[in-house]
């Protein structure tokens, strides 16, 4: 009868060990989250981002959406941007699938994204 005794050098496991060991079966999400929301009836395109601490609407979409704004003299800054001014909030109805919520949304230059949806929406919603 053979018998082979094994000495282990320590109880701790590599990291890097541990994570050659992770296998991902198939990768569902990769990058942004958007859905279709709407705002005044009207289909917009948001992504949700639980970081924001506002929710924004792209300038350009503010005729479209029919928001009408409240004064606002308050700026924004983007990192490794300069501040640009907000151009008012608007105070509307967010649907999103079968949330509805009243939402206010600041009006600023958004260069890739029509309406960015805040950590606000999760919390209303009960998504946290």
């Amino acid at each position: 009868m053979l018998m082979v005794v094994m000495k282990l050098a320590s109880p701790h496991v590599n990291p890097l060990q541990l994570l050659n060991t992770i296998t991902v079966e198939k990768q569902t999400f990769k990058g942004l989250m958007y859905v279709t929301a709407q705002v005044n009836g009207k289909d917009i395109r948001a992504m949700l981002d639980r970081s924001a601490t506002n929710n924004f609407v792209a300038q350009r979409e503010v005729d479209r959406l029919g928001l009408k704004l409240s004064g606002n003299n308050s700026q924004i800054k983007a990192m490794n941007s300069m501040a640009k001014p907000v151009h008012g909030v608007a105070e509307k109805t967010l649907r999103i699938a079968s949330w509805q919520g009243s939402c206010s949304m600041m009006v600023v230059h958004l260069d890739n994204f029509d309406l960015i949806i805040s950590i606000e929406f999760f919390v209303n919603a009960k998504l946290h």
